[in-house]
């Protein structure tokens, strides 16, 4: 199975370089990111702060039910970012000409999309302690729950792997590792570090232009793919006339 990267013209280095960025969880677009439903855990203290407080005066009591709760914020706070900083997310798509993402990815069709082979080992093998093996994300309604003292915990997998219904329309996969194996990493301008792990050559299938990319990506692209990629296609989207939607042609060589 192919899957896709979709990537805005600045992106380029990734085919030059052959490193691709895995983001970490704040630096996402989706602020749910490893976020959990804290209702049963905040309840569960709220009860125990009632049993506790019982006798006490009114103030006392809704003193220190409010302390609980910023605590459990504190703390569930802390939590999420001593887990961002060991996890960064390579997302792919099963869809290579999917209108809304080649709008917000690909800088209004002016990028490009790379399609990866899912079972060269980048993508398949388990690296112990540096990257997990793809897998697809799960879309739904609810957060998941995080469990009261005691419960018991769901799959780590419910936290990094589970996102709104409201982004089925990506149908997206996700690579996890851990930034400490990164090939390269540098700060962005945004202030997060940029974590780069290097893919192999042969891993790269497809290579797809977005109909609106300049005269100058569009050579540049196909310079490089000629020079450091054998056998990967190269396609080219364009308006479909009847329908709201792209086609996707080939290019001659």
């Amino acid at each position: 199975m192919l899957v896709y990267k979709y990537l805005h013209p600045h992106r380029i280095e990734v085919l030059q370089r052959g490193l691709i960025r895995f983001t970490q969880p704040a630096a996402l677009n989706d602020p749910f990111e490893i976020m959990p439903n804290l209702h049963k855990i905040r309840q569960y203290y709220a009860d125990q702060t009632k049993n506790l407080t019982r006798g006490m005066d009114p103030f006392s009591i809704v003193l220190a039910d409010f302390t609980t709760q910023i605590n459990i914020s504190k703390t569930f706070g802390r939590w999420q970012a001593d887990n961002a900083s060991e996890l960064a997310f390579l997302s792919l798509s099963k869809n290579r000409n999917n209108l809304l993402m080649w709008s917000h990815y690909c800088n209004s069709h002016r990028g490009f999309v790379v399609g990866f082979d899912s079972s060269h080992p980048f993508f398949s093998a388990l690296q112990a302690e540096k990257k997990s093996i793809l897998r697809e994300v799960r879309y739904r309604s609810d957060r998941p729950i995080a469990p009261t003292p005691g419960g018991q915990w769901p799959d780590w997998t419910d936290f990094v792997m589970v996102k709104s219904a409201h982004w089925s329309y990506e149908e997206e996969l996700r690579l996890i590792a851990n930034p400490s194996g990164a090939d390269e990493a540098e700060l962005g301008p945004d202030g997060h570090a940029i974590y780069l792990f290097k893919f192999a050559a042969e891993s790269v299938r497809e290579v797809i232009l977005g109909h609106r990319i300049l005269k100058k990506d569009h050579d540049e692209i196909r310079r490089i793919v000629d020079d450091k990629y054998e056998d990967v296609k190269m396609f080219k989207t364009a308006l479909s006339e009847t329908k709201y939607d792209m086609n996707v042609f080939p290019l001659s060589s």
